[in-house]
């Protein structure tokens, strides 16, 4: 059970740094601003044609929910890192909480083992 517990662990520890790299690099050569009709200024990343639009406020579409959700998105990353290891640390935990329980049960069981045989 070790090395498969081993194995889950290395999988999400190099996703987890797959992921952030990945928001990183985004963040580093896509980040940019959009101004909505009531004067509000959004900043958000996300892949696009850079030079095309060279001016500070970028001219490309979105929609209001679009740009609220791109805005948004920076704070998912961090949740869902938490999530993960949420879910990681709680089925360690009741992992070995389960193993403990099988353990003493195994112990503290009354044995039931058949008496000697009778010699006739």
């Amino acid at each position: 059970m070790k090395p498969l517990n081993k194995i889950s662990s290395s999988i999400i520890a190099i996703t987890l740094v797959v992921v952030v790299g990945l928001h990183s690099l985004n963040s580093f050569f896509y980040t940019h601003s959009h101004r909505l009709e009531n004067g509000i200024v959004i900043v958000h990343a996300h892949p696009f044609d850079t030079s095309s639009d060279t001016a500070p406020l970028k001219s490309h579409e979105h929609t209001g929910v679009e740009l609220t959700f791109l805005a948004n998105l920076v704070y998912f990353l961090p949740a869902l890192i938490l999530a993960v290891l949420s879910v990681a640390f709680i089925a360690q935990v009741i992992h070995e909480f389960l193993v403990l329980i099988y353990f003493c049960q195994f112990l503290f069981q009354s044995p039931h083992l058949r008496g000697p045989p009778e010699l006739s």
